[in-house]
């Protein structure tokens, strides 16, 4: 880690609460993914810190010297440290005494060794000093060194502790690109019927971040195999590969940077199984997607199942609708890449139609109209307002599907309108 860098920074922050909480008697370390991320060589997000003080003590200990304290999650041992707009979760080490799969009820203890037994995966249940020792009671490290994910203790007991952990293993070997033993999948595979029992909530969030992380044919395959994604997204038919595997496969690193790849992603797995638009939209929905996802899932169907030889304006107003959907300016990337592969179909040819459009609708927002509103209001004095705006927007509409491709084909226009 580069000094002076934010990462940097933010550490040393971290140590400084530290040395706070030592201070006043009591031990902590920095634990978790950032502990992992350093050794790897990745810039840590976050420097969560594990401490033997008691929730109420750390709350009264960060009042003062620019710090402040916010209870977060008080029952589970967590509070938030803030200085400087940077922000640390400081949680008191832990024991399970009961889970039920969703949840757990937990002891404050003092031991890091038996938080660490909590812990879902080897390599997050690290914890380092304020001199940078590590303390690794799982071996995560030679983990790591071996690219391998592997369950703290016995995998089927981590699994039952907390059904989430199924999501997690797959996503944390993609996006750690680490490898899978079949062991711990035919575990999962025998446990993923769990999942139906979390909140919607729960599964939407990891899920999505799982569609982000995918690249791999591999991962995909072990995902449908092991029935993960049909209990994840609540679908009664399984889940085939077909053409997906080519989509995949075609995929560039920039294209895993898309807005909203999850999205995409999660429309492919329905469209290759012949689910129909409201039968997707209700799937994201029931897993609490936001609005916009829902929408971007709608315009996706939409844009697919168009005619290909949509007019110009109506190519035109599917790239507007992308955009007032998600905020951001439509590209090609966003969904050619993905069907460049896919055969033909309709759809193929409207979304190779809207990357063609691209430059086009950059030309077409600059360009001017035949007539400006001034001239239009001149030739139809009679008409204003809420009417004339229309006309206007009418006329334009007119320019964009190229029926009207003068001025003097404006002017006739307008004429006829005055006289009718």
């Amino acid at each position: 880690m580069e000094a002076h860098s934010p990462e940097f920074r933010k550490k040393k922050i971290a140590h400084n609460i530290m040395n706070i909480i030592k201070s006043e008697g009591f031990d902590a370390m920095l634990c978790g993914g950032c502990v992992r991320d350093q050794l790897l060589g990745i810039k840590p997000k976050d420097f969560d810190i594990a401490t033997t003080s008691l929730p109420q003590q750390n709350l009264a200990m960060f009042k003062t010297d620019g710090f402040r304290s916010i209870a977060t999650g008080l029952e589970h041992g967590t509070i938030t440290v803030v200085y400087k707009n940077h922000s640390f979760e400081l949680t008191t080490l832990r024991e399970d005494t009961g889970t039920d799969g969703r949840k757990a009820t937990v002891t404050f203890g003092d031991s890091f060794e038996k938080d660490s037994i909590r812990r879902d995966f080897t390599i997050n249940a690290m914890y380092e000093d304020e001199n940078g020792k590590i303390f690794d009671f799982h071996d995560g490290k030679r983990h790591l060194v071996e690219r391998r994910i592997v369950f703290v203790g016995n995998t089927q007991t981590r699994i039952r502790e907390d059904y989430l952990r199924i999501l997690r293993y797959f996503r944390f070997s993609s996006r750690l690109n680490l490898q899978r033993n079949r062991e711990d999948f035919e575990h999962l595979k025998k446990l993923s019927h769990l999942i139906k029992e979390l909140s919607r909530e729960r599964v939407h969030k990891e899920l999505k971040e799982l569609f982000t992380t995918i690249k791999h044919e591999k991962l995909l395959l072990e995902l449908i195999d092991s029935h993960v994604l049909n209990h994840s997204l609540s679908l009664t038919q399984n889940l085939t590969i077909k053409d997906c595997i080519k989509i995949y496969n075609s995929w560039s690193e920039y294209m895993i940077k898309t807005p909203h790849i999850h999205i995409f992603k999660m429309f492919l797995f329905f469209l290759d199984n012949d689910m129909t638009k409201q039968q997707s939209c209700l799937a994201i929905g029931d897993l609490k997607a936001s609005r916009l996802e829902i929408s971007l899932m709608g315009w996706l169907y939409e844009a697919y199942e168009s005619d290909h030889s949509l007019s110009q304006a109506s190519m035109f107003k599917l790239l507007n609708d992308f955009e007032r959907i998600t905020g951001k300016e439509y590209q090609n990337k966003f969904t050619v890449h993905l069907f460049s592969e896919f055969g033909s179909s309709p759809g193929l040819e409207v979304f190779k139609s809207l990357s063609n459009l691209e430059q086009l609708k950059n030309k077409l927002r600059t360009s001017k109209p035949f007539i400006d509103g001034n001239q239009i209001a001149s030739i139809l004095p009679n008409v204003e307002g809420k009417k004339l705006g229309e006309i206007i927007k009418e006329l334009r509409k007119l320019q964009l599907n190229e029926k009207i491709t003068s001025k003097e084909q404006a002017i006739d226009w307008l004429a006829q309108k005055k006289t009718s």
